[in-house]
This record gives structure tokens, sequence and C-alpha cells, in this order.
């Protein structure tokens, strides 16, 4: 994906509403409360500033730095006072970024009850999935 076009879908994102346009993604979630809401969209609205930040540049940022900033705003999730509900309709959101920043964290997924990643220590943990032949 084009410098460009990930910067146009991270600002479209940014402007949308996360619950009307996305939950599709699940159903149930339109119901959540304003307050639950307002938490969400607030996090993912900060992680998406900085990852258009991070691909303002010419050049397109590293995997490395984007990787740590999704996986920053899903710490930042798993601390919240969402529900959890709420919370994995977020995670949902953060790998669709992770998508448009052209990573998949989803599919290169070690754990797939939660994707890419685990909570030890109360923080979000990202796996390295080895090659295949690789020790």
């Amino acid at each position: 994906m084009g410098l460009e076009t990930s910067l146009e879908k991270l600002r479209a994102f940014k402007l949308a509403d996360k619950y009307e346009t996305f939950h599709k993604a699940m159903p149930g979630i339109i119901l959540a409360t304003d307050n639950q809401k307002e938490i969400i969209t607030q996090i993912l609205d900060n992680c998406c500033a900085e990852l258009i930040r991070l691909f303002l540049p010419t050049k397109k940022p590293l995997k490395t730095t984007l990787k740590q900033v999704i996986a920053t705003y899903m710490d930042e999730i798993s601390r919240s006072a969402a529900d959890n509900a709420n919370k994995d309709f977020a995670y949902e959101l953060c790998w669709y970024l992770s998508d448009i920043a052209g990573l998949k964290m989803k599919l290169s997924s070690e754990r797939k009850t939660w994707g890419y990643w685990k909570v030890a220590d109360n923080e979000v943990k990202i796996f390295n999935k080895k090659k295949a032949g690789n020790k």
C-alpha cells in the first residue's frame, strides 16, 4: 500500500464514528453506552493520530515502530475502564489500523484467542512468529 493511500485511510478512520462505521465487526456493540464509546474512541483516535504522524515524512516508517505504536495503544485499551466487549471491539479496530499500516498483525497471530499479543505483567507483549527452519 502506498504512503498516500495509508495516510488517506488513516485520516478517514480518525474522522469516522467508530461505532457507527464498524459496528458490523461486532453487531451488539452499537448498544454500548456513551461513556464506553468515548473511552474507546479517544484511545483509537490517539493511536491513529500517532500513526498519521509517523506516515507524514516522505519515507514509510519502520514496521517495528508501527507495531510498537499499535501495541502501546492496545496496552492502553487493556488498562482502560472499558468493558470486555468494547475492548474486543477496540482490538479489532487496532488490527484494522495495522492492516492500513501494512502490518497484517492479526494474520501473524501466535495465539488465536487474542490475536498477535498477550497480556503479561499488565502489558501487551508482541509475539514474533518464527519461520519454519529457524530456531
